[in-house]
């Protein structure tokens, strides 16, 4: 899937989770609502560690580019 797709998707599920929440803030005790809360934690965990792969990724992509541009400076000068 596209990148930008995958980020809109897990927005939504974020978004999920919040309102997943609720019936617990309102004292409605009911195993489903649990187990829906359960589960969208186990989801937020995985989009967590899928942002931070995605945010080391980019940034050594960053830091790769600095270096080769600092290179390139170093060798025209």
């Amino acid at each position: 899937m596209n990148n930008k797709v995958v980020q809109y998707l897990e927005t939504i599920l974020i978004f999920l989770a919040i309102f997943s929440i609720w019936p617990s803030i309102f004292r409605i005790d009911n195993i489903w609502f649990k187990v829906i809360m359960y589960v969208f934690l186990i989801i937020m965990i995985i989009i967590f560690f899928k942002r931070i792969k995605r945010i080391r990724t980019h940034m050594s992509k960053y830091s790769n580019f600095k270096k080769k541009k600092a290179r390139h400076l170093k060798k025209s000068d």
